[in-house]
């Protein structure tokens, strides 16, 4: 591979923004009102920054992905659970981005299916299997229509939002949360608390499946700490100012936590007078979110292929296409995926369900 064809700072800063700053977090944090702020000030401190600042390090010095980092460590048994929590996880958290689109996609035809689970489970199984279709062209190929999707699909529409919530204080409109020192602090509510904090923390997870994209990036050791920056800064800002602006306009009580977005949305473009926007800005919400999930999709799986490479799981989980895509892999992972995201159709409320595999 030349070297014409890697990925630079700026290719993979926007694979790592894309495994992070997905914009169908910000109604869960927008729930918290002005202590989001608090939440997410805990979360760059304690958890952003020592994760950036660790697979920066460990991308220039090791390479290679989780997997190899703790392989050297710990040994390959170590490495092996390392990569495994790390893919495992994620096919609880397919079902959640999945319902998210399939809301969001509810909202540009007609917002009364998106509570509607006749249309919601069939549209998410299209999505998954489409997405995994996908990445059997490789990670290079995957990387690269991320980048694009993560400018579209993510920093517009967040840049919007974002917009929108200034011109909403701007104009003297009444704003769902207090603008005082006082709320930026939460009150204590034991464990819930907990989960409000944790739940901020998995907003901000993703900086370190880079590594899995180390072999397809150009000069690492200077080209990784670089991104790491871009993503964290991007990512913190955008986060932060995003759910201010939803909560400024939604009530806490009625948003949405899997079409927030296009909740909110709907109610800044009828304040303005262009309710025609809302399918386009869905349509743009829906890319960013196909190319985070792209990201997650072959990232992760890409790891269980080395370890089966390693001689630590069965020939099969290391079965790749002649793009090197893990395919076996991949395929598992969408069943598995698809049976959770058919589970919707038990449980009575999206809102329990969007929370309970989020927890």
């Amino acid at each position: 591979m030349t070297t014409a064809r890697r990925l630079g700072v700026i290719g993979l800063a926007l694979v790592l923004i894309s495994a992070m700053d997905s914009i169908r977090n910000l109604p869960t944090t927008a729930t918290f009102g002005l202590s989001a702020i608090f939440f997410y000030g805990i979360a760059v401190v304690t958890y952003l920054v020592p994760v950036a600042l660790c697979s920066a390090e460990l991308a220039t010095t090791v390479g290679g992905g989780i997997y190899r980092w703790v392989r050297e460590a710990f040994g390959s048994r170590w490495g092996f659970l390392a990569v495994w929590c790390d893919w495992s996880e994620n096919i609880v958290w397919f079902p959640t981005v999945l319902v998210f689109l399939a809301t969001t996609l509810a909202y540009v035809i007609n917002p009364d299916l998106s509570q509607n689970k006749a249309f919601l489970v069939p549209v998410m199984l299209v999505i998954f299997w489409s997405v995994t279709l996908s990445s059997f062209f490789g990670a290079l190929k995957s990387a690269r229509w991320t980048g694009i999707g993560v400018i579209i699909g993510t920093a517009v529409p967040t840049a919007a939002i974002i917009a929108l919530g200034l011109w909403w204080v701007g104009s003297g409109r009444h704003s769902q949360i207090p603008f005082h020192a006082g709320a930026i602090l939460p009150g204590w509510h034991g464990l819930t608390s907990l989960v409000y904090a944790a739940g901020i923390v998995v907003a901000f997870a993703g900086m370190e499946i880079g590594g899995f994209y180390s072999h397809v990036t150009r000069n690492v050791k200077r080209t990784y700490p670089s991104s790491v920056l871009v993503a964290a800064v991007t990512v913190a800002s955008l986060s932060i100012l995003g759910s201010v602006a939803i909560a400024m306009v939604v009530p806490a009580e009625q948003i949405q936590l899997a079409g927030g977005i296009m909740q909110a949305v709907s109610v800044f473009f009828a304040k303005l007078g262009i309710s025609s926007l809302i399918r386009p800005f869905g349509i743009l919400v829906i890319i960013g979110v196909l190319c985070g999930l792209a990201s997650w999709s072959i990232g992760p799986a890409e790891g269980m292929r080395r370890v089966a490479a390693d001689g630590h799981l069965s020939p099969w989980w290391g079965r790749t296409n002649r793009r090197g895509a893990p395919t076996a892999v991949l395929i598992l992972q969408a069943v598995l995926g698809s049976l959770l995201a058919l589970a919707m159709v038990f449980v009575n409320n999206i809102n329990t369900y969007y929370w309970m595999l989020t927890a």
